[in-house]
């Protein structure tokens, strides 16, 4: 989808209507699971919800393209900082949370609060340490590969990628299922 731009310039228009909608099946899916009885399952009810719930993950799904496409689209140096940091945080947010967790266990106070401490505090250790430990070293160069000085658009990145796509070999034409000459003269009527 984020490729092909005909259909993308097709559904473009209908974007606005597409999370709302979405959105309002959601809220729709959501009260007819509260009213089913879990003790008399109804079938139809069932395919119902299915085919709800397919409709509004499409539409988010694809609402989501189009407005990616439109806002995210170019070269920002802060959504590059976030991508390239995301894997060392991914790796070391685990350990950390653990570790502020057990801190957290015997401090009697919210749920929120502990919940709001646990996940600022372990994503300002994980951003700082990728910054102060990871991005300038051969550490970040290993996670993120070589950096570049300007962001590079999305769409430019199939093209970057070109010189790297290998070529694909022909078959020997004994390995063939249809000999050259067969395939000709199939798709050319014979003149008499």
């Amino acid at each position: 989808m984020f490729h092909h731009q005909l259909l993308n310039d097709h559904l473009k228009p209908f974007a606005p209507l597409m999370l709302p909608s979405a959105m309002a099946t959601y809220a729709f899916l959501f009260w007819l699971i509260k009213i089913q009885s879990p003790v008399q399952p109804r079938p139809l009810l069932h395919v119902l919800q299915t085919v709800l719930e397919a409709y509004a993950r499409f539409w988010m799904t694809i609402s989501c393209l189009i407005f990616g496409k439109k806002w995210l689209n170019h070269g920002n140096r802060h959504l590059r900082y976030l991508a390239d940091a995301s894997y060392w945080v991914y790796m070391v947010h685990l350990p950390v949370l653990f570790a502020i967790q057990c801190r957290l266990m015997d401090v009697d106070t919210n749920w929120r609060a502990k919940f709001t401490i646990s996940v600022v505090v372990t994503l300002g250790i994980s951003f700082v340490s990728y910054h102060l430990l990871v991005r300038n070293t051969v550490l970040g160069r290993l996670l993120n590969g070589a950096r570049h000085n300007q962001p590079r658009p999305l769409m430019n990145l199939a093209q970057s990628l070109e010189p790297y796509s290998f070529p694909i070999k022909e078959r020997p034409a004994s390995a063939q299922c249809f000999s050259t000459a067969a395939v000709k003269s199939y798709r050319q009527p014979s003149r008499k």
